[in-house]
C-alpha cells in the first residue's frame, strides 16, 4: 500500500516541480503523486536530446518615455525595457546550448511611443536582438499596430522582414555557389574522359 507524503514533503516536491529540480528518485519516492506511465515518460524525457532549443520574448513594449502608472495603476519603466531585452539577449549569448531560432510574439514597442520615434525605437530593439545572429520569427502585435498605420503597418515594419530577405538571399547565394562548383566539377569530368578518349 502506498503512503501519502507528509504535507512538508508535498510542497517541497510542487517547489521542486515548479524549478524544475526534481529527480527520478524522488519521482519514485512518491508513487502517489505520479503513476507509472507518468514515471517512464518523464524518464525518457529526461535521458533524450531535444530537437531544438529555441528562444522566445514578448510584450517588450519600449517606449523613449519617463516611467508612468500603467491604467492598473502598476508603475511602466519604459525605457528600461531595453535593459531587460538587452539581459535577455546576453542570458541567450552565454547559455551552452545553441539556440536555433527565436520568436518574438510581439509589442517591441509601447502604443504610447512617440510617433514620430516609433520606428527608431524599433529598429533599437532590433538591433539588440539580433545580436542573437540566429532567425527571428516576428508576430505584429498591437502596440506596433498602435505606433503604424494600419494601412502601411507592413511597410512601417518593413525592417523586421529585412532579415528574412537576407537569410533567403544568402540562401540563395550558397545554393548558386553550390550549383556552379557541382558544374565545375561536372565539366572536369567530361574533359578528363574526353581526353582519356583521345
Amino acid at each position: 500500500m502506498a503512503t501519502s507524503p507528509s504535507n512538508k514533503e508535498t510542497t517541497s516536491i510542487e517547489n521542486q516541480l515548479n524549478s524544475n529540480q526534481l529527480n527520478s528518485n524522488q519521482i519514485k519516492k512518491f508513487p502517489i503523486l505520479f503513476n507509472n506511465n507518468e514515471i517512464e515518460q518523464y524518464l525518457k524525457i529526461q535521458q533524450s536530446e531535444p530537437l531544438f532549443r529555441f528562444a522566445l520574448i514578448t510584450d517588450i513594449q519600449f517606449a523613449n518615455l519617463d516611467n508612468r502608472s500603467a491604467f492598473s495603476g502598476a508603475t511602466r519603466y519604459y525605457r528600461n525595457a531595453y535593459n531587460i531585452t538587452k539581459a535577455a539577449v546576453e542570458f541567450w549569448q552565454n547559455q551552452k546550448v545553441k539556440l536555433e531560432f527565436l520568436i518574438s510574439l510581439g509589442d517591441l514597442i509601447d502604443g504610447f511611443n512617440p510617433k514620430h520615434e516609433s520606428q527608431d525605437s524599433v529598429n533599437l530593439i532590433l538591433n539588440e536582438l539580433e545580436k542573437l545572429n540566429i532567425p527571428i520569427h516576428h508576430c505584429i502585435g498591437n502596440h506596433e499596430l498602435y505606433n503604424f498605420d494600419r494601412s502601411k503597418v507592413i511597410d512601417s515594419l518593413k525592417l523586421i522582414c529585412n532579415q528574412y530577405n537576407t537569410i533567403n538571399q544568402q540562401n540563395e547565394q550558397q545554393n548558386e555557389q553550390n550549383e556552379q562548383n557541382e558544374q565545375n566539377e561536372q565539366n572536369e569530368q567530361n574533359e578528363q574522359n574526353e581526353q582519356q578518349q583521345n
